[in-house]
């Protein structure tokens, strides 16, 4: 209860800057970013991995020396990382007002990681194709790791694409309009789509990762958002498998150098494949009392 004596509550302006309002407005329009009938709306998955693997291909040989002393180099937490710094480097421009959030930004912040990885491959090539020689069947476990990661959630959302929870809405809605507006946004922080003037008060880079492949691709958010799932949920996978297999690795080496009990080498590849298990499948258990407490329903019916 306020006297007469208190003062009123200041309320936070949480508006645009009209100059900002009038860059985001008079900026990105839509039918520039997407395209429903090219080619990648027709074949969005083989647009979404294409754009995925060459952004990959120019920043793992970063990883490779960021995760040098690793085991396996950081081969797939490559992917995150790639992402990231593919993100980075267009956001941080559009904040800065540098320049605005186009597909020209994301290619240039591209240009300059593939320059960059260029420069490491010179120096520290022949370290890189050494390991690959050497890895290759770790190389390609993991390649299949991710792939069947990615393939088994795309089929969980294409037996169910649909963006709004039946019963009650849930997060999506609120995560397609927080994309829509990354998407629209020509500097940051981006449009809020809840309130017109208004910026986003809310954490949203994983929707501008995402906002940059909506406008490498071209494709819908609808369609890019069902895509978006099953990737992250691949890399979460990929960096479990890799977490378990070079701390066991590093177990190993440290345990025979002092000849105490050793673990095979298989051990670190079954390790990998139980943090899977443990971290992308078995994590949250309300999936399985669901399906017990169902199939007893239907019994007992």
């Amino acid at each position: 209860v306020l006297t007469d004596t208190e003062p009123p509550p200041k309320f936070t302006d949480r508006t645009m800057p009209l100059k900002n309002w009038a860059i985001q407005t008079n900026g990105t329009n839509w039918n520039e970013v997407i395209n429903t009938e090219g080619w990648a709306s027709r074949y969005p998955f083989a647009a979404w991995l294409l754009v995925l693997y060459t952004i990959w291909f120019i920043t793992t040989p970063i990883a490779m020396i960021v995760f040098r002393s690793l085991s396996d180099r950081g081969y797939l937490l490559a992917r995150p990382l790639g992402l990231l710094l593919a993100a980075y480097i267009p956001w941080i421009l559009a904040s800065l007002n540098i320049a605005p959030f186009t597909k020209q930004s994301i290619l240039l912040g591209l240009i300059l990681l593939g320059a960059f990885s260029f420069w490491m491959c010179i120096h520290f090539g022949k370290e890189i194709l050494s390991f690959m020689r050497q890895k290759w069947r770790l190389l390609i476990l993991s390649e299949c790791i991710f792939a069947v990661a990615f393939l088994f959630l795309s089929v969980i959302r294409m037996a169910n694409p649909d963006l709004w929870h039946p019963s009650y809405g849930g997060e999506k809605p609120m995560d397609l309009a927080y994309l829509n507006g990354v998407v629209r946004s020509t500097i940051m922080p981006p449009i809020d789509p809840w309130f017109a003037g208004g910026a986003i008060n809310y954490y949203y880079f994983g929707h501008f990762i995402v906002a940059c492949l909506i406008k490498l691709t071209s494709l819908a958010p609808t369609t890019a958002f069902n895509l978006a799932l099953p990737l992250f949920y691949a890399m979460t996978v990929g960096a479990a498998f890799s977490l378990g297999f070079n701390l066991t690795c590093g177990t190993r080496e440290v345990l025979q150098a002092r000849n105490a009990f050793r673990i095979p080498r298989w051990g670190s590849i079954g390790a990998g494949l139980a943090a899977v298990l443990f971290i992308g499948i078995l994590a949250n258990l309300d999936g399985a009392i669901q399906l017990l407490t169902n199939t007893w329903t239907k019994l007992a019916g």
